[in-house]
C-alpha cells in the first residue's frame, strides 16, 4: 500500500470522526496517514495526546487487525519511554501520551507494511516529541540564574528591535523571514514566468527571493563566453528586478565564489582557475587570476541589482569546497599563498579568501551584508574568524535538507560554536531539489519534515544569538549541481512551497492555511488539506500545466513498471534471444505487440503535450532535456520492440535447435 505522512494541526476536525484523537495544542500534531488510493485501502492516524482517557475509552472497538498491532504499539512505547529519562518530570508528564493506531480497513496482505510504516512514522514522532523536550528544558534553564536571565533579556531586547514580524507568534515561536530560492542552473523560466512566480511567492508571505543567477546572467567581457545561450538580456534582469520591488520582494544575487563553479570552470578558457586541472568545481583561490575573474563577475552581478532594487544582502555561496575533491591548498597558487599567510592550515586560506571576496563587494556597497553558506565556519575557532574580520562582514546560512534528526545533522554544539562567533545567523530547508537527483515529482511531504524539523531549530537555537536565527531561505534546486539532470522543477512544487512555508511559521498546517493557500494557487474550491499534501490537488497556478505533464509522465511509466502480464510475455517470449534472433512464438507476440503500440502512441502524445506546455514558461532546451533524460529511452525501447516483433510475425518458418554453438 502506497502511503503518505502529513503533518496537520486540523483546527476543524471533531473528535467524533477521530476515535481517540483530540484537537491538536498546536504544538503537537496529529500525524496523519493518507493512502495514494481510496481510503478504504488503509487509513492510519498516530494520535499524540496528553491523556489517555479517550485511548481508553475506544480500546474495546479495536478489531483483530489493531489487535494484531499491539505488540508493535508497545514495542514503540518501550522505546518512547528511553528517549525519556524518567528522573525528569518533564519526561515523567510525557508518559502519558498516547500513541493510538485507529485502523479504518487494513488488508491483510499489508500488514507487515503498514507496521513498519508506522514504527518509522511512530519514531519521527518521538523526536518530535523529545526536541519539544528540549526545547522546554532549555527555557526553563534560560530562566534561571544570571546568564539566562541576561540570554533572555538579549533575546527579548531583540525581538522588541524588530518589526512586529520579527514579534513572537502566539504559540511562542519566534517568527524569522522567508526568501524563497531561484536556482537557474536548470530550466531557467520566461521571464513573464519569473515574474509570475515572484507573484506567487509574495503572496504566500516570502519576505523575498534568493536568486542564483549561475550563467544566465547577462556577462559582457571575456566572461560571456562562459554564459548560456539563452542568458537573460539585461532588460529582461531589469524588468525582473522591478518587478519584485513591485511586489515588495527583496532580491538577493547569490554568486559562487569558491565551489560549485563548474558553469565557469568547465570551459577552456578558464580551465586554469581550477584547484585541480581534472576537476571543475573548485576554484584555485590562490590564483591572482581568480580573484580577478570574481572582481569582474561580482561586480557585473552587484551593480545592474543595486542600480534597480536596494541590495541588503548578497550571497557569496562557499558550500562543499572542501568535503569533494579536489581539496583547497592542492594548487601551486594555494601553495604559494599559505606561505605567503604563514601557515599551513587550509582553513586560514579559506578565511583570507572569503574576506577577499566580501571586500570586493562591501568597498563598492558597504551597506550590503554578506551572506554565505556555513561549510567553512562548522568547528571553526571563533578568534580565527574574528582575526579575519568574518564576524563582522558576513552571516552564516546554516543548510540542512533532511527529512528527520535535524538535530543530529545540526548538533547543539554546532549551534553554540557558531553563535560564539557570529552575533546572527541565516537558516536554509528545502521546497523542492533535495530528494533525489533524478527525482522530478514532489513528493511534498519530505519537504514538509524538513520545514517542520526548522521549526523546532529555530526555536531551540535562535536564542544562544544575539540576533537571533533571523530568516530562512527555503531552496529550490533545479540541478544537484552543473552536470546533473533535471530533479523537481519549479510547477510541481508550489504546493510543497506554500505548505513548508506555512510551516516555517508554527511548526503546522491548520485548514485555515489550506483555504488560503487553495485560493492564491488557484484550487477549486472543493480542495482540501489532504488534497494538497497528497499532491493530488487540481490547482491552477501559473503552470500547472507543466506539473500536470510531469505526473502524467511518472503515472504513465509506472503503469508500465507494474503491468505484471507484459513483463511476463517480455520474460518468457521476448527475451534476448527472441530479440536478437528473432526467434519466439507468434501466438504470445502478437498479444505483445498490441501493447507496445498502445503505449508508444500514448506516450507520443503526452511528448507533444510536454514541448507544448513546457514551450509556454520554458526555454526550449528544458522540454528537449526532459524529454531526452525522462521519456526518449522509454519510447526507443517501444520502438525497437515493435520492429523486433514485427519480424518475428512476418516469419513463416524458423531453424531447428540448437540455434546457439
Amino acid at each position: 500500500m502506497a502511503t503518505t505522512m502529513a503533518i496537520i494541526n486540523d483546527k476543524s476536525s471533531s473528535s467524533s470522526n477521530r476515535r481517540g484523537s483530540s484537537t491538536s495544542n498546536g504544538r503537537y500534531h496529529h500525524l496523519m496517514d493518507f493512502s495514494s488510493s481510496s481510503r478504504m485501502e488503509g487509513e492510519i492516524m498516530v494520535v499524540i495526546n496528553r491523556n489517555s482517557s479517550s485511548h481508553s475509552n475506544n480500546r474495546s472497538h479495536w478489531s483483530e487487525s489493531e489487535k494484531r498491532l499491539q505488540k508493535e504499539k508497545t514495542f514503540t512505547r518501550r522505546r518512547s519511554h528511553r528517549h525519556f529519562h524518567p528522573r525528569d518530570s518533564a519526561y515523567q508528564m510525557r508518559e502519558d501520551v498516547i500513541l493510538g493506531f485507529v485502523i479504518t480497513y487494513i488488508p491483510h496482505a499489508h500488514s507487515i507494511e503498514l507496521i513498519l510504516s508506522l514504527r518509522r512514522y511512530i519514531d519521527q514522532t518521538i523526536s518530535y516529541l523529545h526536541s519539544s523536550i528540549i526545547r522546554e528544558e532549555k527555557e526553563r534553564e534560560m530562566s534561571m540564574g544570571e546568564n539566562g536571565a541576561r540570554a533572555m533579556a538579549s533575546s527579548t531586547s531583540s525581538r522588541q528591535h524588530n518589526d512586529d514580524s520579527k514579534a513572537a507568534t502566539a504559540c511562542g515561536s519566534v517568527a524569522v523571514d522567508k526568501y524563497v530560492h531561484m536556482d537557474l542552473k536548470g530550466a531557467p523560466p520566461h521571464p513573464d514566468y519569473f515574474k509570475q512566480s515572484l507573484d506567487i511567492f509574495a503572496k504566500l508571505g516570502a519576505k523575498g527571493v534568493v536568486i542564483e543567477w549561475e550563467d544566465m546572467f547577462p556577462l559582457t567581457g571575456i566572461l560571456s563566453s562562459a554564459s548560456h545561450g539563452n542568458a537573460y538580456s539585461k532588460a529582461d534582469v531589469i524588468g525582473i528586478l522591478e518587478y519584485a520591488n513591485r511586489v515588495n520582494l527583496t532580491v538577493i544575487p547569490l554568486v559562487q565564489t569558491f565551489g560549485h563553479a563548474e558553469w565557469i570552470l568547465k570551459t577552456a578558457l578558464f580551465e586554469p582557475l581550477r584547484e585541480n586541472e581534472n576537476y571543475t568545481n573548485v576554484f584555485c583561490i590562490g590564483n591572482p587570476a581568480t580573484k580577478d575573474i570574481l572582481t569582474d563577475l561580482l561586480s557585473q552581478v552587484a551593480q545592474l541589482h543595486a542600480a534597480v532594487t536596494p541590495m541588503p544582502f548578497f550571497h557569496i555561496g562557499a558550500d562543499e569546497a572542501v568535503i569533494k575533491k579536489p581539496q583547497p591548498g592542492t594548487c601551486p597558487e594555494d601553495i604559494e599563498m599559505m606561505e605567503e599567510l604563514g601557515t599551513n592550515d587550509t582553513k586560514v586560506l579559506v578565511f583570507h579568501h572569503l574576506r577577499t571576496v566580501s571586500k570586493l563587494i562591501q568597498d563598492e556597497f558597504p551597506e550590503t551584508k554578506i551572506l554565505a553558506w556555513f561549510d567553512e565556519f562548522k568547528g571553526a575557532d571563533a578568534q580565527v574568524i574574528r582575526d579575519f574580520e568574518l564576524d563582522q562582514r558576513l552571516t552564516p546560512v546554516v543548510w540542512k535538507y533532511n527529512p528527520s534528526d535535524l538535530e543530529k545533522a545540526l548538533p547543539d554544539d554546532m549551534w553554540s560554536n557558531l553563535s560564539d562567533a557570529f552575533s546572527s545567523a541565516w537558516g536554509a530547508s528545502a521546497f523542492k531539489g533535495a530528494d533525489g537527483s533524478a527525482k522530478i515529482d514532489n513528493a511534498i511531504v519530505p519537504y514538509m519534515s524538513n520545514n517542520q524539523q526548522w521549526r523546532i531549530q529555530l526555536d531551540l537555537h535562535s536564542g544562544k544569538f544575539n540576533r537571533s536565527i533571523e530568516a530562512v531561505i527555503v531552496t529550490g534546486w533545479q540541478r544537484y549541481d552543473h552536470f546533473t539532470g533535471l530533479c523537481e522543477l519549479l510547477p510541481t512544487s508550489m504546493t510543497s512551497l506554500a505548505l513548508s512555508m506555512k510551516i516555517l511559521d508554527n511548526g503546522n498546517v491548520t485548514t485555515d492555511d489550506a483555504s488560503m493557500i487553495s485560493s492564491i494557487l488557484s484550487c477549486p474550491n472543493s480542495t482540501t488539506l489532504v488534497n494538497l499534501i497528497a499532491g493530488n490537488d487540481t490547482c491552477k497556478y501559473e503552470g500547472y500545466k507543466v506539473r500536470d505533464s510531469i505526473k502524467q509522465v511518472v503515472s504513465y511509466m509506472k503503469n508500465f513498471d507494474d503491468y505484471t502480464w507484459i513483463h511476463n510475455l517480455e520474460n518468457g517470449w521476448f527475451g534476448k534471444t527472441a530479440q536478437d534472433r528473432h526467434y519466439s512464438s507468434r501466438y504470445y507476440i502478437e498479444s505483445l505487440i498490441g501493447q507496445y503500440k498502445k503505449y508508444l502512441k500514448n506516450t507520443n502524445k503526452m511528448k507533444k503535450d510536454i514541448i507544448n506546455n513546457f514551450g509556454v514558461i520554458y526555454f526550449s532546451e528544458t522540454a528537449s532535456e526532459f524529454l531526452f533524460d525522462r521519456v526518449d529511452s522509454f519510447t526507443e525501447k517501444l520502438s525497437r520492440g515493435i520492429s523486433d516483433m514485427e519480424r518475428i510475425i512476418g516469419r513463416r518458418s524458423f531453424q531447428v535447435r540448437p540455434i546457439f554453438k
